[in-house]
C-alpha cells in the first residue's frame, strides 16, 4: 500500500479529498467553535446569558428569513442562526427560535407584514445577468404579550448587541429615565442629537426636562450638552439640589464656539462653569489641540483650479491614551474631540472625592487661551507642541461639597433670596465630565468609537454596566500608537507591498535547491 501511495499520487489526492469530506461531514453534525479574536466577538457575551438564563416564560424568536440568499447576505442568516443557537443553550428551556420562510406561504408574508417585517430588494446575479429580487431579512421576539422587531438584518455587526437589548428591554418593568437638560443654551436632542436619541431610547426612556421646576423624582441621570449661555441662579439650584441628592451627572461642555467656515472661535460663557468649579471641577478656559489630530477637508484655489484638500487639524485630537482600567473605555482604543477645553483635576483631593482621567491628550499637545486661532490652514511646527498632556475626559467620584456651600445666599432675577433647603453635601455618587460637545452631535458624528464611549459612560453612571462588554468590543479600531515620520513611512509600505513576493521567490528557490539536493542523493 505504502509503495502504491509512493507510485500513484493520484491515490494521495483522492485520500485527501475524502479526508477533507468526512471531517466537514463531522463538523457539521459536531458542531464546535473557538474564538481567536482579542475581544471574543464569536462568543456570547454575559450580558446575553443572563438575560435568557433569567427568563421566567417562554421567549420566542421567529426570524422570516428567504432561504438561499445571495453573498454576503446568506452569511448573516448563518451567523444568527449560530448565535440563536447560543442563546438558546442558555435558555434553561425558556428560549426558543425558527427560521420561516414567508416566500412559501400567502399567511406567512401577511404574518411578517403584521410584525412590520418589510420585504426588502437585491440584486442577484443570474444567467449571466442581475435580477432584482423581493427578499425577507428580519425577526420579531415575543414574550407574553409583548414583542420587539428587528426589521432588516443586513450586517452581524452588533447582532448581538442589538438581540440582547432587545430581550432585555421585554423583560424590563420599567425602562430607566435619563433627562437632557434644554436650558442654557444646550444642543437640542431633537435636532442636533437625533442619532444618539435612537440608540438610548433602545435602552433608557429618554426625556428633556427645563430646570425651571426641580429634577423629578424619577430621572436616574441629567445629561447637560454643550451649553453656551447662563442658566441662572434659580435653575443651577434645582441642578444642585438633584445632585445632593445621589443624582447622576453627565456633562459634556467646551469653553470654545467654533464657527469653521468663517475661521472664528469665541470663547463659551456660562455660569454652568462657575458652578462646577464651585464643586470643584473646572473646565478650563481654554483650547487644546494635539499633533495627533483628525484631518479636515479644506477648498484651497491655485491659479484658475479649486480643489479639496485633506489636511490635519489639531483641534480635532485623535485621543488613544484611555484609562483601561475604566470600563466605560476598556475595550475602546482611540476617541475623537472637536475643540475641546482641559479639564483640571487637582482640586478633587482637598474637596474629598475622587478623580479618574479617562482621556488625555499626547506629549505632543499645543494650548491657546485668549485670542484663539483656528484656521485649517495655519502652518504648524513641532516646536508648537511641546506641552504636556492634558485632561479632555475625567470620572469624579464620592460625596460633593454644594456648589452653593461657599459665598453669598443665590438670588432669582428679582433679586430675592432663593432658600437653600438640603444638605450641602451630597450621598455617594458620580459625574462624568468631557471637555467638548460636539462630539454627541450629528453633525461631527457622533462617530462608533464616541458612540460607544457615550453609551458606556450613561450605563455605568446609571450602574446598568452588564451591555458595556457587547458594545464596545465591535467598535473597536486599531490606530498605530506611534505615527512613523514620512521616509520611514514609505518604506513600511513598499515592505508590506513586496515582502508577500519575496518570501514567495524565497520558498521557491529554496525548494528547487532541495528538489536538487534529493536527486543527487538518490543517483
Amino acid at each position: 500500500m505504502k509503495n502504491n501511495l509512493q507510485q500513484n499520487p493520484w491515490i494521495r489526492v483522492v485520500l485527501i479529498v475524502l479526508i477533507v469530506i468526512v471531517a466537514n461531514l463531522v463538523a457539521y453534525r459536531m458542531f464546535t467553535r473557538i474564538d481567536l479574536t482579542s475581544n471574543r466577538v464569536y462568543t456570547l457575551a454575559k450580558a446575553s446569558k443572563d438575560v435568557v438564563a433569567l427568563l421566567d416564560q417562554k421567549m420566542v424568536v421567529k426570524a422570516y428569513f428567504t432561504p438561499n440568499l445571495p453573498p454576503p447576505y446568506n452569511q448573516n442568516a448563518k451567523y444568527l442562526r449560530d448565535l440563536l443557537e447560543d442563546y438558546r443553550a442558555y435558555g434553561k428551556g425558556n428560549f426558543d427560535f425558527q427560521f420561516v420562510d414567508p416566500g412559501s406561504e400567502e399567511k406567512l408574508e401577511k404574518e411578517a407584514n403584521n410584525f412590520q417585517i418589510p420585504p426588502v430588494q437585491v440584486d442577484i446575479m443570474q444567467n449571466d445577468r442581475i435580477e432584482a429580487r423581493k427578499v425577507y431579512m428580519g425577526l420579531v421576539i415575543l414574550y407574553g404579550d409583548k414583542r420587539e422587531t428587528l426589521p432588516v438584518i443586513q450586517s452581524t455587526a452588533n447582532l448581538e448587541y442589538d438581540l440582547t437589548v432587545a430581550m432585555r428591554k421585554l423583560t424590563l418593568a420599567k425602562l430607566p429615565t435619563v433627562a437632557f437638560v434644554n436650558d442654557g443654551g444646550t444642543a437640542p436632542l431633537y435636532q442636533e442629537m437625533r442619532r444618539i436619541q435612537g440608540f438610548m431610547e433602545k435602552t433608557y426612556s429618554v426625556r428633556t426636562i427645563s430646570l425651571e421646576q426641580p429634577v423629578p423624582d424619577d430621572v436616574e441621570l441629567v445629561l447637560i450638552v454643550k451649553p453656551t449661555s447662563n442658566f441662572g441662579n434659580k435653575k443651577l439650584v434645582h441642578l444642585d439640589k438633584f445632585l445632593m441628592r445621589g443624582g447622576k451627572l453627565l456633562i459634556a461642555a467646551g469653553r470654545t464656539s467654533a464657527d469653521l467656515q468663517n475661521g472664528r472661535a469665541n470663547a463659551v460663557e456660562s455660569d454652568l462653569f462657575q458652578w462646577l468649579s464651585n464643586i470643584g471641577i473646572p473646565i478650563q478656559n481654554n483650547l487644546v489641540g494635539d499633533a495627533r489630530c483628525g484631518f479636515i477637508t479644506v477648498t484651497q484655489q491655485q491659479g484658475i483650479f479649486t480643489f479639496q484638500n485633506q489636511i490635519n487639524y489639531p483641534f480635532f485630537p485623535t485621543v488613544v491614551n484611555l484609562n483601561k482600567k475604566l470600563p466605560i473605555v476598556k475595550d475602546l482604543q482611540q476617541l475623537d474631540f472637536f475643540f475641546p477645553s482641559s479639564i483640571d483635576t487637582t482640586a478633587a483631593s482637598s474637596k474629598g472625592f475622587k478623580v479618574f482621567p479617562i482621556a488625555l491628550t499626547s506629549d505632543k499637545s499645543t494650548l491657546q487661551s485668549g485670542r484663539l486661532d483656528i484656521n485649517p490652514l495655519t502652518r504648524w511646527n513641532r516646536q508648537d507642541f511641546t506641552s504636556s498632556p492634558f485632561v479632555l475626559a475625567a470620572v469624579f467620584q464620592g460625596v460633593f461639597p454644594s456648589g452653593f456651600s461657599t459665598g453669598p445666599v443665590p438670588t432669582d432675577t428679582a433679586g430675592n433670596p432663593i432658600p437653600l433647603d438640603y444638605e450641602k453635601n451630597s450621598k455617594e455618587t458620580r459625574i462624568v465630565v468631557v471637555g467638548e460637545g460636539n462630539f454627541l452631535t450629528d453633525t461631527y458624528g457622533p462617530q462608533p468609537n464616541n458612540r460607544a464611549f457615550f453609551l458606556n459612560a450613561v450605563d455605568w453612571l446609571t450602574q446598568d454596566e452588564s451591555l458595556l462588554e457587547i458594545r464596545t468590543r465591535e467598535a473597536t479600531t486599531r490606530p498605530l500608537k506611534e505615527i512613523p515620520e514620512a521616509g520611514k513611512k514609505t518604506m513600511i509600505k513598499y515592505a508590506l507591498m513586496f515582502s508577500p513576493f519575496t518570501l514567495l521567490v524565497i520558498f521557491g528557490l529554496w525548494k528547487w535547491q532541495d528538489t536538487k539536493r534529493r536527486k543527487v542523493w538518490e543517483l
